[in-house]
């Protein structure tokens, strides 16, 4: 079989291998070794002689991912055919190559490999007329050695991580005219070769397209930025799990749980400066300030935000409109509001004038007793009540104007307790009642006191409505 049938054979075993073989992508890298055995197809130049196929054998070394430097050793043993009686016989050809080796990557599982280097060819012959042709004797064996450039051209096929088949096409010089070797037809300058076998790569580097560390078929994130830290599976960390890589994330940390926009920071859909899971008051106006929980602020904490608040700095407490302002108090319930109100505290169903006071009417003229509505006393006490003085001064007020009218102060108790002590108790706020007129003018010869104690009930002391108004004073009119 000659030299171009066999290379054309091996090509397309390669080629089939190529479209049929399980493929693996391999990285060689500095340290990495090729150890590889197989066949090499030469023609050796000789004359009549067919090509010659022989074992061999390769040992290479990576020095950088893409370069090596190996050596290759082959033997082959035959004889030329139609070579007359007495001639010389080839015994053996034995061609060592020492090169460097590009690797240059083509597709993800196929190298292109570009060698050049030497070669030494060692041609063995037997001399017929020295000893007898198919003799086992060593007499006759001659031999010669030369030096020359060698060349290759190839490629590489991963078929496992570390496994791989390998083609190469050889061209290596050659000069074989010296005189001792007329049998190989004079002056030949190269020798062609084709090389075929299988390598195993020790110390290979899984491919890892994207440098993060993850080889390419355990990455399940193609193309991960350079620098990026990434898992076991080669995508992209995300510590706080939230969706977004470390590297793309400016709010680390995020709670578990909680919606984030492409930036990896929670939502703030309301753009108030607080997140949604952390916001109280979704849907805050835009541009109104809000406090830690995205409410609006309240600075006089009156219910109404400053943003709607049309009476800032109301005091705490205050009743306040829809729109912040005070609304004004009438604490005693009897119609006149608090900042206007001379007599606070008046009893419930007491009639009063635009002040807030107990309407005292002029009956001192009709001999009818007056009843001083909200003249009152602390408990078994002849002390009067704050909000008592203000009524004694309307009353002084009316005695002014019927100021020869003498009056008697009567002083009333419900039956709780003793009589006797109770009639002392009334006379005593009798007494005190008198007093009160006299120092606001009235002249004291126009006043007289009198305790009854609870002998003339207003109404039935069984019930505490009832004793309420037993308990009380009363002007009456004395008439001559």
């Amino acid at each position: 079989m000659t030299l171009s049938v066999r290379l054309r054979s091996a090509g397309s075993l390669f080629a089939l291998a190529i479209s049929a073989a399980p493929l693996f992508a391999q990285t060689p890298q500095a340290g990495t070794v090729e150890v590889n055995a197989g066949v090499r197809v030469s023609d050796v130049g000789i004359k009549n002689y067919s090509s010659v196929t022989s074992p061999t054998g390769l040992l290479g070394l990576y020095l950088h991912r893409n370069f090596a430097v190996e050596a290759e050793i082959s033997s082959a043993n035959g004889r030329v055919t139609n070579v007359p009686v007495g001639t010389r016989t080839l015994s053996s050809y034995t061609p060592i190559h020492l090169r460097g080796v590009f690797s240059i990557p083509i597709q993800e599982q196929v190298e292109l490999l570009l060698g050049v280097g030497a070669v030494r060819n060692e041609q063995r012959w037997q001399e017929p007329n020295l000893a007898p042709v198919g003799s086992n004797s060593s007499q006759g064996v001659k031999k010669f050695n030369e030096y020359s450039w060698a060349s290759l051209i190839g490629a590489r096929l991963g078929l496992t991580d570390n496994v791989a088949f390998r083609a190469a096409l050889t061209v290596d010089g050659s000069q074989f005219d010296n005189a001792d070797n007329r049998l190989f037809n004079g002056k030949r300058s190269t020798n062609i070769g084709g090389q075929f076998g299988v390598s195993y790569l020790f110390n290979t580097k899984p491919k890892d397209a994207d440098g993060d560390g993850v080889a390419d078929k355990l990455d399940k994130c193609a193309n991960t930025p350079a620098g990026v830290r990434v898992d076991a599976t080669g995508c992209p960390l995300d510590s706080d799990r939230d969706g977004v890589a470390d590297y793309q994330d400016k709010c680390a940390n995020t709670p578990a749980g909680v919606t984030v926009d492409s930036t990896g920071c929670p939502v703030d859909s309301d753009k108030d400066g607080v997140a949604d899971y952390q916001d109280k008051c979704a849907n805050t106006p835009a541009g109104v300030k809000v406090d830690a929980t995205g409410c609006p602020l309240d600075g006089d904490g009156d219910g109404v935000p400053d943003f709607r608040d049309r009476c800032p700095n109301t005091p705490r407490g205050d009743q306040v409109t829809a729109e912040g302002c005070t609304i004004p108090k009438d604490s005693d319930g009897d119609g006149v509001n608090d900042d206007a109100d001379k007599c606070p505290n008046t009893p419930a169903g007491t009639k009063v004038d635009a002040t807030g006071c107990t309407i005292v009417r002029t009956v001192l003229d009709t001999a009818k007793t007056l009843v001083l509505e909200g003249v009152l006393f602390r408990t078994n006490s002849s002390r009067l009540a704050p909000s008592s003085r203000q009524i004694l001064l309307r009353a002084a007020d009316l005695l002014k104007t019927s100021s020869d009218v003498r009056v008697e102060i009567g002083g009333h108790t419900d039956a709780t307790g003793s009589a006797r002590l109770n009639t002392r108790l009334s006379l005593a706020r009798a007494t005190v009642v008198k007093n009160t007129l006299v120092a606001a003018g009235i002249d004291a010869s126009r006043l007289e006191v009198k305790g009854y104690g609870p002998s003339v009930p207003r109404a039935t002391n069984r019930t505490r409505a009832g004793k309420a108004l037993n308990r009380r004073t009363e002007l009456k009119p004395i008439r001559p």
